[in-house]
């Protein structure tokens, strides 16, 4: 019996032995469960061409270590990978993930080293979008390979959603590597005011006053910064409006002297 059961580019079954697998070129998609359940296999590098990882392709393979996985993925069914829990080398794009990274994922995020394919790999899925741990996933994938075309234009699509969760999570490094990437200016700038909203929705005055005292924004956020005082009034926190109206005060100069006496 062939090691690989191949019909025109879809590969349907393996049935080696396990140990370190290549899979051969010309496949095009690895099918439903055609490695489910081999405990022995340890590696698998996928190669350039292949577009698809049907469903349980590599569901419970028990000792698999290290994956590679192609440019050319495209799309990985949600439980392809399940039950591989001990993986400590992911390769995706070039972009590696290593032992250390993901057993940082796993512990800080609650995230198992399979939901990294699938962020990675299927960023439009209704699964991955409504899951909160996309954006670690992201950001790293990211801090790791910056010339990579797919994260990147992820995260400028989605900026404000990313800097939402930094604020939310307290993630300071997060923000500021965002806020001062040019990268990501134009996101920033299309959605401008919701950035001190978020800090002073999630509570975060020590990011809200290097937020405003950086220097970086102060022409936007003259535009903007009796609508974020009026903001804070409505939510009644009285921190940020004085933080707020003392920022104005102080870089930007009053509009109106009554203003004043408001406090």
């Amino acid at each position: 019996m062939e090691e690989f059961e191949i019909n025109d580019g879809i590969l349907e079954k393996y049935h080696g032995a396990g140990g370190d697998v290549v899979i051969p070129a010309g496949v095009r998609e690895i099918s439903y469960s055609a490695f489910y359940d081999c405990t022995e296999l340890t590696s698998v590098v996928v190669p350039e061409g292949v577009t698809e990882i049907g469903k349980d392709a590599f569901r419970y393979c028990e000792r698999l270590t290290s994956v590679t996985l192609p440019h050319s993925i495209e799309l990985i069914a949600y439980q392809a990978f399940r039950g591989c829990d001990s993986i400590t080398s992911i390769t995706v794009r070039d972009i590696h993930f290593d032992r250390e990274l993901i057993r940082d994922l796993a512990e800080t995020w609650k995230i198992e080293p399979w939901k990294i394919f699938n962020v990675l790999c299927n960023t439009t899925s209704p699964l991955v979008s409504l899951s909160m741990y996309k954006y670690p996933i992201i950001w790293a994938a990211f801090r790791l390979c910056p010339s990579d075309e797919k994260t990147t234009f992820y995260i400028q699509s989605h900026v404000t959603q990313f800097l939402s969760f930094s604020a939310k999570t307290g993630d300071s490094q997060m923000f500021w590597d965002i806020m001062k990437n040019d990268l990501f200016q134009d996101g920033i700038m299309d959605s401008f005011k919701w950035v001190p909203e978020a800090l002073i929705e999630y509570e975060r005055p020590v990011l809200l006053r290097a937020f405003l005292y950086s220097g970086r924004y102060d022409d936007a956020l003259r535009a903007c910064i009796d609508d974020l005082i009026e903001y804070a009034i409505r939510e009644k926190k009285l921190e940020y409006q004085l933080l707020l109206t003392n920022y104005k005060r102080e870089k930007l100069g009053y509009t109106d002297v009554s203003e004043r006496f408001e406090l």
